[in-house]
């Protein structure tokens, strides 16, 4: 089907894949949940402890999409110690901050990774540079970027930096494991 909307209704994503899980609840007698990761895995994960001896997490990292595309925020602060006067992000990846039900709004943190690895890969060559990545060069879009340092991270950051989305612009979400968020 691609991208748009189905010739019969407004809401062809939440149509087609509440008829695809319908199908699939006729033909599967198992009847268990298959998904080990989701968005109510990670909810959750994230709310009962008793899974895990103790909970340290604290965000449930989200992804979305706009169209066919992933969606990038772009949030700006006081620059912190540099010589400009606003420090500038970008991310792909939001903890939810706060959600208006009657709008449709919410209000989403951006979230920055911290890379994990600072040695040499196999070849001897450095993959990621003083703190700072050094990313592979058959790399192209920002997108891939990003998933390569979400790949390498060791931690998430939290930055500070909100923006108002509203939602009923996104085509999908895609909720990554529950995490605990330092501060930036």
């Amino acid at each position: 089907m691609g991208c748009g909307h189905h010739k019969f209704s407004n809401d062809c994503v939440c149509d087609t894949l509440a008829a695809i899980a319908d199908a699939q609840d006729r033909v599967d007698d198992r009847n268990d949940d298959s998904c080990r990761t989701s968005c109510n895995m990670a909810i959750e994960e994230l709310v009962n402890p008793a899974r895990t001896r103790r909970n340290p997490f604290d965000t449930i990292p989200v992804l979305l999409t706009c169209g066919c595309e992933p969606f990038q925020g772009i949030g700006v602060r006081r620059d912190r110690g540099g010589c400009g006067i606003f420090d500038v992000e970008k991310s792909f990846l939001f903890r939810v901050s706060e959600v208006d039900e009657d709008s449709c709004c919410a209000t989403l943190e951006l979230l920055e990774l911290d890379p994990c690895y600072t040695g040499s890969d196999e070849n001897g060559t450095e993959a990621l540079r003083g703190g700072g990545w050094a990313i592979p060069v058959d790399i192209i879009t920002d997108f891939d970027k990003f998933l390569w340092k979400l790949k390498n991270t060791d931690r998430v950051l939290r930055t500070g930096i909100c923006i108002t989305v509203d939602l009923k612009n996104f085509t999908s979400v895609s909720c990554l494991p529950p995490v605990r968020t330092f501060r930036n």
